[in-house]
């Protein structure tokens, strides 16, 4: 059996195959501390034979094993370490404040007036989840969402059966057609131009996370088969949290090379191909390695990890592994919009058209 190799990195932008950023003693950035997320002044002490950094923070405390993903520089440049991904093209990106704070603070106590989680069943098995971030389960009752749309047409949408919230969307207007532009931007500079040929939200919703089981996280899992690619934007919190952040994974198609120098970054993992859930409850099939396969064939998976402050927006492209990490304490939300660019086919249309003339009948009783 072929095994894989994993990466842990902080990447910042779809532009993240810049050389990296590396700090030097004497240099000055901001850091968190332990774990808090609260960006201190600091100043670089020693770099680490590991890639971490011993900082002095402004009020004299030192931390000694700093690693990158939480340090930026003045300039609140993240980060990263060096990883050879210049031949890849990644199917995410993280967005620094995408969105402007100052907006996000004013709209959100008018979001937490209208928010109403429902409930939606849920399932979530994937063996891949890692044991100390725990686990969901079979048809849980998933209460952490209030959904603005749920597109009816999409086969296997566990919201389908929801009542959307008319007044939470119409407040949230706004904000989604500017998420509609930083999609389909990005889209675009990774697809091609004019590979969205009809732009669709299929859903959008207001995700709280709590530190309660099932309220924590959303583990590892994908947006489905027939979501082309979804956007997760940080919103403000009332109550700031511990943990929590945006984990993404993607395989990475370069040769192995066995050089020593890469294992300070570079740890050896056993990855198992099974069938898994993905949040709509749909599966991914079975993947099946060939043990004759020659070692320089084998594949990575690359890890990225993102803070995800106020207005921070993570872009994800179909069929991308990635997760909301636990919170241990406080309160985490977001904006979530899954979309479609696609051409709606005939059956579709028929069906759209068809929902609305029902919808008119009803109303005409």
């Amino acid at each position: 059996r072929t095994t894989s190799k994993t990466m842990t990195t902080l990447v910042t932008t779809h532009q993240s195959t810049a050389s990296p950023i590396q700090l030097k003693v004497g240099d000055e950035a901001k850091a968190m501390w332990k774990c808090g997320r609260k960006w201190y002044r600091v100043v670089v002490d020693q770099v680490n034979n590991d890639g971490s950094y011993a900082l002095t923070y402004e009020d004299g405390d030192k931390w000694e094993t700093v690693t990158p993903d939480r340090i930026r520089l003045m300039d609140e440049t993240p980060l990263s370490l060096d990883v050879p991904l210049e031949k890849e093209k990644l199917k995410h990106s993280c967005i620094l404040k995408a969105v402007d704070v100052d907006y996000l603070n004013e709209l959100f106590p008018k979001i937490v007036d209208i928010f109403q989680p429902q409930i939606v069943k849920y399932s979530n098995t994937n063996p891949d989840i890692l044991q100390k971030d725990g686990s969901h389960g079979e048809k849980i009752d998933w209460k952490v969402s209030s959904y603005m749309e749920v597109d009816q047409i999409t086969p296997g949408a566990a919201q389908r059966n929801v009542v959307c919230d008319l007044n939470l969307k119409a407040l949230m207007m706004p904000l989604l057609e500017q998420c509609n532009a930083l999609f389909s931007s990005w889209y675009e500079k990774l697809h091609g131009a004019g590979s969205i040929k009809n732009l669709i939200r299929l859903q959008s919703f207001i995700t709280r996370y709590r530190p309660f089981p099932n309220e924590n996280a959303l583990l590892r899992h994908i947006d489905g088969v027939h979501v082309d690619g979804s956007i997760i934007l940080a919103l403000p919190t009332p109550t700031p949290f511990v943990g929590g952040g945006v984990t993404v994974w993607e395989s990475i198609n370069e040769k192995i090379k066995p050089n020593p120098s890469n294992q300070q970054e570079v740890s050896l993992s056993s990855s198992s191909n099974s069938s898994s859930s993905s949040s709509d409850g749909s599966s991914d099939g079975p993947t099946t390695s060939n043990q004759n396969q020659p070692p320089q064939a084998e594949k990575k998976e690359a890890t990225f990890h993102y803070p995800m402050d106020c207005g921070d927006m993570c872009l994800v492209d179909n069929a991308v592994w990635h997760q909301g990490n636990p919170i241990t304490e406080g309160e985490r939300w977001s904006l979530v919009i899954f979309y479609g660019v696609k051409q709606p086919n005939q059956s579709r249309l028929i069906s759209i058209v068809k929902k609305a003339a029902d919808e008119k009948m009803k109303g005409s009783h």
